[in-house]
């Protein structure tokens, strides 16, 4: 290939990684900052301020329920520049401008460079992914160690390296420690792998490699539990509570939950299930949210065993739209109609062109889907995520681009 065309590329993807830059900072300066969620202000906020000026990870009351990276890089940035939120949330504009250069070298890796240009502008200019940019959110930050582990794991099963699963199991931890959603993704690892190479002696070798360096990254927040609080959480509490909350309907929405998530536990506690008693370890608390949330489970099954189909169709349907506060799902769901149906279109085409290294995207969002249909279904969840369905996206229109440009050159030309 030429110099002229690289070079040319070059250029455009700086353009569009400046674009993304500017777009956002734009959006900091003139949108007003959204509202604080509970993770926001004490998860992020709370922790981030015991480690700045509290006791740090010594304190019995450092939050557990969610991972400690975000934390960690809030209090980062306020030590290196300045105290409050506008340090933070420009470093983390940066970062989300960063992982569109990441997405460009995954969807190029796969689809080709054309593509790979067209799925970072869509991202570039992706409103979702500019929320929460300008957002006291762990998404961009995870979605940032996300795709460099997607980009890692791909070139671990082309060159088949041993420093490449290293890396990915690395930055697949770095992820976990900031959403904890990724938790589970290394058990997906060898689904990825077996097109493309046996599960012999070498490749499961690797694999051990690749789960170490992930375990590495998680045992030192385990080890600290444990000292801290004499109990076994290896990466955060939060999954009781989201799974309790994904297991009815009644449960989806912020005011569904004040209305209808006490009249449950009163139900609970008439039948002598009852929560742990003030001061019990977090781990306990956890465990009575999902008993919560399996008894929930247990009574449709009882009640209304031909209802799971339907349930968790609407909570797969309601992953691309949903919403906490359930407004604005219509806006969500519009915003992405076009892309759903191209990456649709991709999602297809990937098959029948045979981009092989698609599976590694497809294995991707298949475990997001799977992980959050157990939990809560919103949205938000699947942002993280994204990135591969607008790559998918990005190959439908460039292959129907491409259909109609052909259809053009053979269409007859009428003479006099």
């Amino acid at each position: 290939m030429s110099e002229g065309p690289r070079s040319t590329r070059r250029r455009l993807i700086v353009a569009l990684f400046a674009a993304s830059l500017f777009i956002r900072l734009i959006a900091l300066m003139v949108l007003r900052p959204p509202d604080l969620d509970t993770s926001a202000t004490e998860a992020y906020l709370g922790g981030a301020d015991l480690l700045l000026y509290g006791k740090g990870f010594s304190d019995t009351s450092y939050p557990v329920f969610a991972p400690p990276l975000y934390a960690m890089f809030i209090s980062l940035c306020a030590s290196l520049l300045g105290a409050g939120q506008w340090p933070v949330k420009v470093v983390q504009v940066l970062i989300d401008s960063a992982a569109i250069l990441v997405i460009y070298a995954v969807i190029r890796e796969i689809f080709g460079a054309r593509t790979g240009i067209l799925a970072a502008a869509i991202l570039a200019v992706y409103p979702f992914s500019i929320y929460l940019a300008i957002s006291i959110a762990a998404e961009p930050l995870s979605m940032f160690f996300l795709s460099v582990f997607v980009l890692l794991t791909i070139y671990a099963i082309r060159f088949q390296q041993l420093r490449y699963y290293c890396a990915a199991g690395i930055l697949l931890g770095l992820a976990t420690m900031t959403r904890a959603a990724t938790q589970f993704l290394p058990l997906m690892l060898p689904m990825m792998i077996l097109p493309f190479h046996r599960l012999g002696k070498e490749v499961l070798l690797k694999y051990a490699v690749f789960c170490l360096c992930f375990a590495s990254v998680i045992l030192p927040w385990a080890v600290r539990n444990y000292a801290v609080l004499r109990d076994v959480i290896p990466v955060a509490t939060a999954g009781g509570a989201v799974f309790l909350e994904g297991s009815s309907e009644k449960f989806f929405t912020v005011d569904g939950r004040a209305k209808a998530m006490p009249i449950y536990l009163e139900s609970l506690r008439a039948r002598g299930i009852v929560g742990p008693q003030k001061g019990s370890k977090p781990s306990e608390n956890a465990r009575f949210l999902t008993r919560a949330g399996v008894e929930n489970y247990k009574g449709r099954l009882r009640d209304e065993p031909l209802s799971f189909v339907p349930f968790f169709l609407s909570k797969i349907g309601r992953l691309w739209y949903s919403t906490e506060s359930g407004r604005n799902q219509g806006l969500v769901l519009a915003t992405n109609s076009l892309i759903y149906v191209f990456a649709l279109a991709g999602l297809i085409l990937t098959w029948t062109k045979q981009k092989r290294m698609g599976w590694v995207l497809v294995c991707t969002l298949v475990y997001f889907v799977a992980i959050h249909c157990i939990s809560v279904p919103l949205y938000r969840y699947m942002i993280p995520a994204m990135p591969y369905v607008i790559g998918f996206a990005a190959f439908g229109i460039v292959m129907t681009i491409e259909r109609l440009g052909h259809l053009r050159k053979d269409r007859p030309v009428l003479g006099g």
